[in-house]
């Protein structure tokens, strides 16, 4: 089977599974099912991208930095509006409207919807913005934080970004780069 059929949503996941727990995809490439965590794109022994029954995606390099983890991270990615790329040897996670964010596994593509997100980040520059979706979001923020905040959302530094969305997805919230 070509790289082409590398699926990009859990749906289309399930449907190549077709009732098997695990299914060759792509050269050294598997589909296996992991029970409730949903399924997991499998290169070598590496579950590069989870594929959650929420519709979210979790991508994972297991500190291969190599083109093909890239090439599978991007399949999947690129089809929600992500990309990962390398500049200077760092990996970095971006989304089309200019958000980036330096790559870490574990990194979570949320499901689609508003509905789902709880926050937001907004790249204006040299300040990013963090605008609760929800009112637990809100409340969590002015609680953990003791930031500037610029109408409904909360500013932020560049630097200091990846740590409170880290936070905030530690404590089961889900937020989306616009």
């Amino acid at each position: 089977m070509h790289r082409r059929n590398i699926p990009t949503t859990y749906t289309e996941a399930r449907e190549m599974l077709n009732g098997r727990t695990s299914r060759s995809i792509a050269n050294n490439t598997a589909l296996v099912e992991l029970d409730d965590e949903g399924i997991g794109l499998r290169l070598h022994a590496t579950y590069v991208v989870t594929f959650r029954p929420d519709g979210s995606i979790v991508l994972n390099s297991g500190g291969w930095h190599t083109v093909t983890t890239k090439d599978r991270l991007n399949r999947v990615a690129r089809a929600h509006g992500w990309s990962v790329y390398a500049k200077a040897r760092t990996w970095y996670v971006g989304r089309r409207s200019g958000a980036e964010f330096e790559f870490e596994d574990g990194f979570t593509i949320p499901a689609r919807g508003p509905a789902c997100m709880d926050a937001r980040v907004e790249d204006h520059g040299s300040v990013l913005l963090v605008r609760p979706l929800t009112q637990n979001a809100c409340a969590w923020l002015k609680e953990n934080t003791d930031g500037m905040w610029f109408g409904s959302a909360l500013a932020v530094e560049p630097p200091y970004v990846l740590n409170l969305v880290a936070g905030m997805r530690e404590h089961g919230f889900t937020v989306e780069a616009a």
